[in-house]
């Protein structure tokens, strides 16, 4: 007690720092980002669009969420817009049935591995050393959905792997690959289907992809479908 009266400074200081280096630890944000091109090849040509994601770590109390840290993502699913019109759109959502919708956050990590870090699936400071661009297997490619309207979020369908010669055409292909980058995140959708923010249309949209086959891994909102994070 008689070295905080004579101290306060020090001792405030030191009570600062510390509040400061918890909240650090507490709060802190561990995350890297990666590049997804898409590219559809159907009678009308070749097609390639790319977007940059980025999954990341956080830290926090147990008490927020019951869990010390959890795995989110930002950015937003990726557009395609094909030479009839038509949109095709790559989910934030695993192409599996189910589809998980946290497939976009490990997709990276379980593709550079093993052949870049040391276990089967990357550690998240694992890939920040990783480079290089590789391809995904037609497993790994995201859950697609095409619009045949795009202004009209009810043309929206859920697209099967195989379905793509009936949809798209005969000898039709769907091909991705990821790479690490350091790129910003890219938020260019609302160009593409400008109802992204409508909760009414985001719903039709919604409907539209379960009842033409989408089948979800447990309960999601539909906007994380299209777009997540800040």
């Amino acid at each position: 007690m008689t070295f905080v009266r004579r101290h306060p400074i020090i001792v405030g200081t030191t009570a600062v720092l510390l509040v400061l280096a918890y909240y650090w630890f507490v709060f802190s944000v561990l995350s890297y980002r990666y590049r997804l091109t898409l590219e559809v090849d159907d009678p009308a040509g070749k097609t390639v669009v790319a977007g940059v994601l980025e999954p990341y770590l956080r830290h926090q109390t147990r008490f927020v969420s019951g869990r010390s840290v959890v795995a989110k993502l930002r950015g937003e699913a990726i557009a395609l817009k094909l030479r009839d019109g038509r949109l095709l759109i790559a989910l934030l959502a695993g192409g599996g049935r189910p589809s998980s919708p946290d497939a976009p956050i490990r997709l990276s990590r379980e593709v550079f591995a093993p052949g870049s870090c040391q276990e089967r699936v990357c550690s998240w400071e694992e890939m920040k050393g990783v480079s290089g661009q590789r391809p995904l297997s037609q497993n790994e490619i995201p859950a697609l959905a095409i619009l045949s309207d795009p202004s009209n979020p009810a043309s929206g369908r859920y697209l099967a792997v195989k379905d793509l010669t009936s949809v798209l055409g005969g000898g039709s292909s769907v091909s991705a690959a990821i790479a690490i980058t350091n790129d910003p995140v890219t938020r260019n959708l609302r160009d593409a289907i400008p109802w992204i923010d409508n909760e009414l249309e985001l719903s039709r949209f919604w409907e539209a992809i379960i009842h033409s086959g989408f089948v979800p891994d447990g309960s999601l909102e539909p906007e994380t479908l299209l777009q997540r994070g800040e």
